[in-house]
Order: structure tokens, then C-alpha cells, then sequence
């Protein structure tokens, strides 16, 4: 060992050329091929030096680079984001920013920069470097946990949402039950089934625009509504020893927002209040009050264990959990903090150990009130000949129903096939299920090839991503009232009108 060290110690006092252990080409070569782009970008953002790694990240060749501007790199909707990072680097020397870059083939990717001001001797501002790493797998991999997040959070729910639609079933079937026994119920038996599945229908509506991963555009939201909401979800998944207080003293709770993003906000923070004191039980407090004549604030407090200080600053970090980890991803507050974040607003938290936790979320209020389902009746129709495609007979029979109760003349088919042997030119409207006899109503659309009239399409539920043709002007979410198809034929036929012009 001794010879070892004195060797090496001889070695470190000799003098050693390096200068030919590396050239200045293999260095370029190192660099192009690591996983970091390189650029220099002038003061008006404009490549003027391009690393052929960089280039061939964005798809392009170094030469075809210079003399573009930093925009064509990044998708239109993201160049708020890009601004944001130059004027922070100018301000500070160097900003790292996290944004989506579109290749010259208009494919998109993540990408993590790292700029890096330069200045000439005086001082002067001649540009800055810019760093680019391909961040897609890992920004895959946080959507993916996050979708699996949204999954849990319904999974967690999934007792309080039977116990819900339970409640629901039972006016349901035991009213029409007695409906059978005793006819003078009809009216007072009808109005409560109506009533109790059209609730059942907008708890199922809730479930799936919380599972969808299409975002929503914003619009008047009131807070109070949406607490209401959220606690229906998930009181039924609260440990049977909380008790849950609310306190809605908001005189103005209108936010611009998401509804089901800002009903998750709640349902996640009222279910980490509940795990809190699952073992010894407590109460659950939610207000929302007006903290300023420009603000909401909605309060989530709880009596359990409290959250560690060390824990404090962390809580809403990826992955960062204090939950066994069958019990959490730590992504839960983090989407919290994101979705509050996206409406413009901010969240806290004060907790302190064995005392319980609260947790304010304050968000801007806005102007305009939100919309409200009007209930007036819809305009009627002429008279129309309308050609209907069920595959479920109970559908079919109830359908039409109501379309003949509205004075429309249907004739019905089971089969797509069948019904295209019709002659179509005697029909104004044709109304298909979206899925029927394995199949699709998109594509049995897509074969009215002798129709001149409008197809509106029902289902209950819409996944495809398929594209509509054009002769489909309306789709109707499965149950629907009468006034809801009434809506949608006046749609269509006006739409007929507009094409025999």
C-alpha cells in the first residue's frame, strides 16, 4: 500500500501534458452526442450558434437553425412560458425553465432549459446560452402517476359513491314497485323517481369528468356549489367517528374555474382530514367565507394528528407523502396545489402535532355569475318523420315515447344494417345509439350516404376520439328528459334549414 501511495504521490509531481488527451473535435463530439442541446441565442432571441445535438433534438440541422427565432421551437400556446424564463434569466443571470418544444415535423415534446446570460467585457448584454434536455419520459411517468392518483382518489370514494347511489336505487324501485300494487301513486311516485334519477345521473356525470384527462375551459364556478358537491362524494368515505361542520358565510363565492378540478381540491383535502383521525376520531370543519371584497377562502380544518414541521415544508413536493405507502403517492397535494394554481389562486397550511391541521385555499373572486341549467321548455318543432337505431329494446321503447309524445313519427330498428335499407329520403332525422350491435353510430353515420337530413347521436358515455362527419349536429348524453331530446331536435332541424338554403 505504502509503494502504492508513493507512486502515486510521483506521479502528481510530475509535470503531465494533456493537451493532446483530448482534441477540440472529440470534445464537439462529446457534446453533441450527450443528452444536453446546446445554443447561443443573440439579445432579440435569434440562433446565431447551434450544436448539432441540439438541432437534432428539434428535428432540424444546425444550418437550418441559424437566424430562426426561439418560437418556432415552442408550441404558440407556451410562449408565455419561454418570455417568463428569458426575462427572469436577464434579471438574474440564469433561469431554468420547464416547457414543451415542437420539432420542424410539428411532433411535441418536454424539454427542461437551462439559460445562461452572456455579457461582453463592458457589461453589455450579447445573449445567452441556452441548455436543452429532453425531459418526455419523466414528465410521462409524473402524468401517469397522476392519472393513477385521480384513480385512487375515485377508488377512496368508492364506498361513499355506493352508499350514494344506493340511496338513490331505493326511491327508484320501491316507488315502482308501488306503481304496480297501487296506480293512485302514479303522480306522486313519478316525480320522485325523476327526481331521484336525475341525481343519480349527475353523480355519475361527476365520476366521469373526474376520470377524463381532456382539460376543460374555464368559466364562473360558484365555490359554495362545488363544496356542496364534494362533500356529497365523500362523506360516505369519512371514518364513522368524524363529524363534519360546514359554515358557508361567503357573500360572493363565484370563482373562474373548473367545476370537477375544483370539487377534487376539496374531495382531497377533506379525505387527508378524514385519514387524520381515523383512529380517534374528531371534526371536520369546511367554511367559506370572504376574507376581502376581492376574495373566497375556503377553509378544510381538522382535529387529528397534525403533520411533523419537518414535514410542513414538504407536503407538497412530488412523491412526498407521510402515508404508508399503500395508503398514498404523494401526488395528492400536489395536484391540490396545481389545480389551485391553474384558477389563480394560492393554498396554505398551518398544523401543528396532536392539535389537528387547517388548510386555507384563497382564490380571486370573479364578476360574472355562473350559468344555470334553465329548465324552460324548448321551443317546439314541425312535425318530423324520424328514423331511430336502439339495440337495447327498453331504450328503444322508452324513446319513443317520448318522441311521439312530442308529436314526432318514428319508426324503430335494432339492427344499423337493417335501417339502412330504408328509404332515406322519406326521413328528416335519423337518432342512433353511439354504440349499437358492435359497431358504432359514428360509422352508421357515416354510411347515410342517400340521407339529406341531420343524425344526432345518444350514448352514455363518449370516449372516441374518432372524427364526427359532418351530417351528425347533436349528441345526447344517456338518461335524458324530454326536454333535453326536444333541445336537440330543434338543433337538427334547424341545421336541415340551413343546408336546403
Amino acid at each position: 500500500m505504502s509503494e502504492n501511495r508513493s507512486h502515486l504521490a510521483a506521479r502528481r509531481d510530475q509535470p503531465v501534458d494533456y493537451a493532446n488527451d483530448a482534441t477540440l473535435e472529440e470534445l464537439k463530439l462529446a457534446i453533441d452526442n450527450s443528452r444536453t442541446g446546446i445554443s447561443w441565442l443573440d439579445p432579440e432571441g435569434f440562433f446565431r450558434r447551434v450544436r448539432d445535438g441540439y438541432a437534432r433534438m428539434l428535428g432540424y440541422s444546425a444550418d437550418e437553425l441559424l437566424g430562426q427565432s426561439w418560437a418556432v421551437t415552442v408550441p404558440e400556446s407556451d410562449h408565455a412560458d419561454g418570455i417568463a424564463g428569458v426575462q427572469k434569466m436577464l434579471r438574474e443571470g440564469r433561469a431554468t425553465v420547464e416547457t414543451r418544444a415542437v420539432r420542424k415535423d410539428g411532433s411535441v415534446f418536454y424539454k427542461r432549459l437551462l439559460l445562461v446570460k452572456t455579457t461582453d467585457a463592458d457589461g453589455n448584454h450579447t445573449g445567452h446560452f441556452c441548455f436543452m434536455t429532453d425531459i418526455s419520459e419523466t414528465k410521462e411517468a409524473q402524468h401517469r402517476l397522476v392519472d393513477a392518483e385521480r384513480l385512487k382518489t375515485i377508488g377512496t370514494l368508492a364506498g361513499g359513491i355506493a352508499h350514494d347511489l344506493n340511496n338513490l336505487l331505493t326511491p327508484i324501485l320501491g316507488r315502482a314497485e308501488l306503481l304496480t300494487k297501487n296506480p293512485r301513486e302514479l303522480e306522486s311516485s313519478a316525480g320522485a323517481i325523476r327526481d331521484a334519477a336525475q341525481r343519480a345521473q349527475e353523480l355519475i356525470d361527476r365520476l366521469l369528468r373526474f376520470s377524463k384527462q381532456e382539460r376543460e375551459d374555464r368559466t364562473p364556478v360558484s365555490l359554495i356549489a362545488a363544496v356542496r358537491i364534494a362533500l356529497q362524494f365523500v362523506s360516505g368515505s369519512l371514518p364513522a367517528n368524524v363529524s363534519v361542520q360546514t359554515r358557508f358565510e361567503a357573500t360572493a363565492d363565484t370563482v373562474f374555474g373548473v367545476e370537477a378540478p375544483l370539487e377534487l381540491v376539496v374531495m382531497n383535502l377533506v379525505t387527508n382530514a378524514g385519514h387524520a383521525m381515523q383512529r380517534h376520531g374528531g371534526t371536520l370543519d369546511v367554511a367559506v367565507t370572504n376574507p376581502s371584497s376581492s376574495e373566497v377562502l375556503l377553509e378544510i380544518a381538522d382535529t387529528g394528528t397534525g403533520i411533523p414541521s419537518a414535514s410542513l415544508k414538504r407536503i407538497f413536493d412530488p412523491f412526498y407523502t407521510t402515508k404508508a405507502p399503500a395508503e398514498g403517492t404523494g401526488l395528492g397535494l400536489l395536484m391540490v396545489k396545481e389545480a389551485v394554481t391553474e384558477m389563480d389562486g394560492s393554498v396554505s397550511v398551518e398544523s401543528q402535532e396532536g392539535q389537528g391541521t387547517v388548510f386555507r385555499v384563497v382564490f380571486p373572486l370573479c364578476k360574472e355569475e355562473p350559468s344555470q341549467r334553465g329548465e324552460d321548455a324548448a321551443p317546439e318543432t314541425p312535425s318530423l318523420r324520424i328514423l331511430l337505431v336502439d339495440d337495447d329494446e327498453s331504450v328503444l321503447s322508452v324513446c319513443r315515447a317520448m318522441l311521439e309524445h312530442l308529436g314526432h313519427g318514428v319508426v324503430c330498428f335494432t339492427d344499423p344494417a337493417t335501417a339502412l335499407t330504408e328509404k332515406l329520403g322519406e326521413y328528416d332525422l335519423v337518432i342512433s345509439d353511439y354504440r349499437i350491435s358492435g359497431s358504432s353510430g359514428i360509422e352508421f353515420a357515416r354510411k347515410l350516404t342517400g340521407f339529406g337530413g341531420a343524425v344526432i347521436l345518444m350514448s352514455g358515455h363518449f370516449d372516441s376520439h374518432e372524427e364526427v362527419p359532418g351530417n351528425v349536429v347533436a349528441c345526447i348524453n344517456k338518461p335524458f328528459q324530454i326536454s333535453d331530446l326536444q333541445v336537440a331536435i330543434l338543433g337538427a332541424w334547424k341545421a336541415k334549414l340551413a343546408r336546403s338554403e
